[in-house]
């Protein structure tokens, strides 16, 4: 079973809500409600690793793919303590992708709504990090942010945020996290191709960032990059897109490159560099 905290008020689509926990499994529709107080127990004196999805994912894709990362790290946990936790936000609508536009504002919410959980309730952790995907690297930033703790580590690949974002608008993250590990690669067509159109029109709904940057997922941040980040290329010849990260989504496992980029979540994660390899 993997606890998720959902930020969720739908199945699909959705305004942010107040977080919630469950517990749930991959291909399974069925989850189990859980208290806040029961997790804080659960996760008191253990290293907490949220993860998070991308635009476009709704509830039952992000309990498969997030799911079945909490099963990846379950199954290779070292000596000390470690507690999974799956964030499920809505950045997806009935009709896919034309909704993007207002999607950075959800994400953002999101991060706002997951931080006022974490203060709340995992005082007792002994410590909190975070991986994302494509624009949840918006939700995990915001959060951290907002902490009233530093968090340890926060991975981002395929970026769906501006390359400078993290000495501009999630400057405030950088700076209370002990590292910021990124992965990119240019071979992302969805950031190579629709991300500028996407965040130009999410400058017009209210996003706060620049017009036309370029992709933090697509080739890392800007340089010189600050002590505390640590980014990763991916090699050209992998051809590594935008899907090759998580877990697959669907109601079953099928093999893929997201086994490697999961590898490398869970490596940043636990310290053991190099991250990829």
């Amino acid at each position: 079973m993997t606890v998720f905290v959902s930020l969720r008020s739908q199945t699909t689509a959705g305004p942010v809500h107040d977080a919630q926990v469950y517990e749930g499994r991959a291909g399974q529709a069925n989850m189990k409600p859980r208290t806040a107080d029961w997790l804080s127990r659960e996760a008191a004196g253990k290293d907490v690793l949220f993860a998070t999805h991308g635009f476009n994912v709704n509830q039952q894709k992000g309990v498969n793919s997030l799911g079945r990362l909490g099963e990846r790290l379950a199954a290779a946990a070292p000596a000390y303590p470690e507690y999974f936790i799956g964030v499920l936000w809505p950045g997806d609508w009935w009709i896919p992708a034309i909704n993007y536009p207002g999607e950075a504002s959800d994400a953002v919410h999101s991060g706002r709504k997951l931080a006022e959980f974490c203060n709340a309730n995992l005082d007792a952790a002994r410590s909190l990090s975070f991986v994302s995907h494509s624009l949840g690297a918006r939700v995990i930033l915001g959060a951290i942010a907002r902490l009233k703790r530093r968090a340890r580590v926060a991975c981002v690949t395929a970026a769906a945020a501006d390359f400078d974002c993290l000495d501009r608008q999630c400057a405030a993250a950088r700076e209370n996290c002990d590292l910021v590990v990124n992965l990119a690669s240019s071979k992302d067509r969805v950031l190579k191709y629709a991300y500028p159109a996407g965040d130009l029109l999410s400058d017009i709904f209210g996003d706060d960032d620049s017009p036309f940057a370029r992709a933090l997922g697509l080739g890392g941040p800007k340089r010189p990059y600050a002590a505390n980040v640590d980014a990763y290329q991916i090699p050209d010849d992998d051809g590594h897109d935008h899907g090759d990260y998580l877990p697959p989504s669907g109601e079953t496992e099928i093999p893929g490159k997201w086994n490697r980029a999961s590898k490398f979540m869970v490596r940043a994660f636990r310290g053991e560099r190099p991250f990829w390899q």
